[in-house]
């Protein structure tokens, strides 16, 4: 089996673990190959062409490996050396729960993405879109539409859309709903909306959704994936939201579910 160990961070006690995580994937005579260090602007692919990965790091580290990893149906496993972990399979390095993984010994939990469009160029996310003013802070103006009909218009400082799994993320702290990452759908949440009416909306996975540059001063706005990748929104421009082809694969070791993690890791 060929393995890639993703680095998330060079730190001594991060750096510790890499290697004896792979001194131990090599005892066992896995293919193992480390890179290090892990950013979102990395482009080399040959990581997630392997047949698992592992991610030593935070949840930042494990959303952008998976998202890179689901256009070639890669599995990845996080082990947690960041602050929440929300993601992360296990909560530091566990050989037992390696051998049972090297085993076969797993199942493979696949969660929707998001695919976004503008002017021809997409990108994938596997937590959310995020557009807000570019350059300062304010308000943004726009409009929303869903299968080509129009939702309404918003003045608020930002606009999410999430999924599932990113609806306990950024969306949650703006007042979205959480939603059970074994749904698919989109979570459109206005954030510190001018307005009593505009509030959380929930849409079908199927629906072909459009955020619009509505702004009267004709100013930019910022887009961002997953807080990474950035594009520039300008007026009267739209970019187009819809499920990705694609899926994030993560393997489970035990039968911890997902209202398990949430009240470990969010309501304690």
């Amino acid at each position: 089996m060929k393995i890639a160990v993703i680095l998330g961070r060079i730190e001594q006690k991060d750096k510790c673990a890499a290697e004896q995580l792979m001194a131990y994937l090599r005892f066992r005579g896995e293919d193992a190959t480390l890179y290090e260090p892990f950013t979102c602007k990395n482009e080399d692919d040959a990581p997630y062409k392997s047949d698992l990965i592992f991610v030593l790091g935070g949840d930042g580290a494990i959303i952008h490996a998976a998202e890179r990893a689901a256009a070639y149906g890669t599995p990845i496993l996080g082990v947690n050396y960041g602050h929440l972990g929300y993601l992360a399979e296990m909560d530091r390095l566990d050989l037992l729960l390696i051998d049972k993984v090297l085993s076969g010994e797993y199942t493979v939990e696949e969660r929707m993405m998001l695919k976004v469009s503008l002017e021809g160029e997409s990108g994938y996310a596997l937590n959310d879109l995020v557009v807000s003013r570019n350059g300062m802070a304010g308000v943004v103006e726009v409009e929303v539409f869903c299968n080509g009909r129009s939702v309404g218009n918003y003045r608020c400082d930002g606009m999410i859309v999430a999924t599932p799994t990113g609806s306990t993320a950024y969306s949650l702290s703006a007042g979205g709903s959480v939603v059970d990452p074994s749904l698919s759908c989109f979570c459109l949440t206005p954030v510190c909306a001018h307005s009593f009416t505009a509030r959380p909306l929930i849409f079908s996975p199927d629906s072909l959704l459009r955020i619009r540059n509505t702004d009267r001063l004709s100013r930019s706005m910022l887009c961002a994936l997953d807080g990474c990748r950035e594009r520039t929104l300008e007026a009267g421009q739209a970019l187009t939201i819809e499920k990705s082809p694609y899926g994030a694969r993560f393997v489970r070791l035990t039968d911890r579910g997902f209202y398990d993690t949430l009240r470990e890791k969010m309501m304690n």
